[in-house]
């Protein structure tokens, strides 16, 4: 049977993407490969068309679909989109990409699965993107604003993972093993906002990534992405203390593996940790008692800094009092 056999499972989160999954699912189902792969994809309770287009194609493509449709979405009550495909998957190898993102590239999980089959030491492996942004017409990022710019296929070095900006190559474009992801894949995780750094990390704490050097897909940056969401100050204060848990949690992954990147992250995380503090310290002390009271990550890390503000804040007032 099909699902005895399946070598890939493409695993696909979507919510509200009515302009973009019919893409989305094309370049799945567009797929040539001499093996067999299942699509796994999550609704997360969409209030548009996006669950009417999934159920289409899943009733014209029988036995590829597997569906997962959220009564209520999850993403807002802490949970990962991710996990519920992965829990599904029957596949040696996963795949990703999120419903405002496609494939162009009808042999990509022909030719990722071929390397990872005859390189027995990577587990990972992507290639490049091009990027179509409708958020701002007059503000279009380049491929070459956000990932490395590899001059052909390569190994994915230690130095290019650990970069605030850039990354070696797009979510859509991963396709890696399974088990060892399943294996090495820390729980503390599902609090990050940033589940391609982290899953970058997880990997490369396993195994060697590569690039291939060649186009794969469209990323979308659309007024709805998670990005944009991010402008406003509270969400952003959110952001960048998630981006020091983040970082701290990552280090852990690399705690007396690789001295190189277990202090780089480190550092990452004080990085934010600094810029976190430097905002929340100027913000009144109704938000910042707030903020700590709604927060659910590094509670007591959280706390500390909240403490910490306080005290900055009487001595200068004591200071300010006295004119020293």
């Amino acid at each position: 049977m099909r699902e005895n056999n399946i070598i890939v499972s493409v695993c696909c989160i979507t919510y509200n993407h009515e302009l973009y999954i019919k893409d989305c699912l094309e370049g799945f189902v567009s797929q040539k490969t001499d093996f067999n792969y299942e699509i796994i994809i999550h609704d997360d309770a969409s209030t548009d068309k996006t669950k009417q287009i999934i159920e289409e194609y899943a009733q014209k493509f029988p036995g590829l679909f597997v569906t997962i449709f959220q009564k209520e979405n999850q993403y807002s009550k802490g949970g990962n989109p991710f996990s519920y495909t992965f829990a599904k998957a029957k596949g040696k190898y996963i795949a990703l990409c999120e419903g405002d993102d496609y494939w162009t590239n009808p042999n990509k999980l022909q030719k990722q699965v071929d390397f990872l089959e005859s390189n027995n030491e990577y587990v990972l492996v992507g290639g490049k993107v091009e990027i179509h942004d409708t958020r701002n017409v007059t503000n279009k990022n380049s491929k070459e604003a956000q990932y490395f710019q590899f001059s052909g296929n390569a190994d994915v070095k230690d130095q290019h993972l650990i970069d605030k900006h850039f990354l070696p190559f797009h979510t859509s474009t991963y396709l890696f093993k399974k088990d060892i992801f399943l294996k090495t894949y820390r729980p503390p995780f599902l609090k990050s906002m940033s589940g391609d750094i982290v899953w970058l990390h997880t990997l490369n704490s396993a195994g060697k990534i590569y690039y291939l050097d060649e186009f794969f897909g469209i990323q979308q940056h659309n007024p709805t992405g998670i990005t944009v969401l991010h402008t406003h100050e509270n969400s952003n204060l959110t952001f960048v203390w998630n981006r020091m848990y983040m970082w701290r949690e990552i280090a852990q992954l690399y705690i007396n593996k690789n001295p190189f990147l277990y202090s780089k992250t480190i550092s990452l995380s004080d990085d934010y940790k600094k810029v976190f503090k430097s905002k929340f310290a100027n913000k009144p002390i109704g938000f910042r008692c707030h903020f700590v009271k709604c927060n659910k990550i590094s509670k007591s890390k959280l706390y500390a800094v909240f403490v910490e503000t306080i005290f900055k804040s009487m001595i200068n007032r004591v200071v300010k009092k006295q004119g020293i």
